[in-house]
Formats: structure tokens, sequence, C-alpha cells
């Protein structure tokens, strides 16, 4: 697999594969409030699929972005979003 943080593909042990087997995120509600970031261009990891699972979870904020998977080119509205969401916002 391509290896974002490395830029590079590496490796990726089927243990990895084995310990998702084990989660349901469809299953999953999130108990305190979550934000959630999504690029709407990600090549990884579908945004509809994302808005999917976000619908009808109260405590989700989801925020689709104009980027891609590594979301560089929103880090400030990542940040300050993130700063307002935690209450750290000045």
């Amino acid at each position: 697999m391509f290896h974002y943080a490395h830029s590079e593909p590496r490796d990726v042990g089927f243990a990895l594969y084995e310990d998702a087997a084990r989660y349901d995120a469809w299953d999953v509600t999130p108990r305190v409030p979550t934000l959630v970031f999504q690029g709407r261009r990600d090549e990884s990891v579908d945004p509809q699929m994302v808005e999917r699972w976000a619908i009808g979870r109260s405590n989700v904020t989801l925020r689709l972005l104009d980027d891609g998977h590594q979301l560089t080119a929103s880090i400030e509205t990542i940040w300050q979003e993130s700063a307002n969401h935690l209450g750290l916002a000045q």
C-alpha cells in the first residue's frame, strides 16, 4: 500500500486485515461530539461512504473539504475548526 507519511509503498501485514475484520464501523456511534474531516477528492476513502456513515449520528459533525486523502490544502481550516470544536478558539 502507499504509505502517505513516508511517500512510498510499504508492505502491510495480514494482521492489519485480521484486526480490521473484528470491527464494524457501521455499528459504531460515538458517545462524545466527534468532528470528522473528509476530502471530496479522496483517492483512498470514498467520501460518499463517509457521508452515509455520518448521517444519523447526532454526535458526528462531518466537514467535507475540497481536498484529497492527505487534506494538505485544508490544514488551516482543520486547525481552526478543531480548535472551535475543542473550545480552544480565541
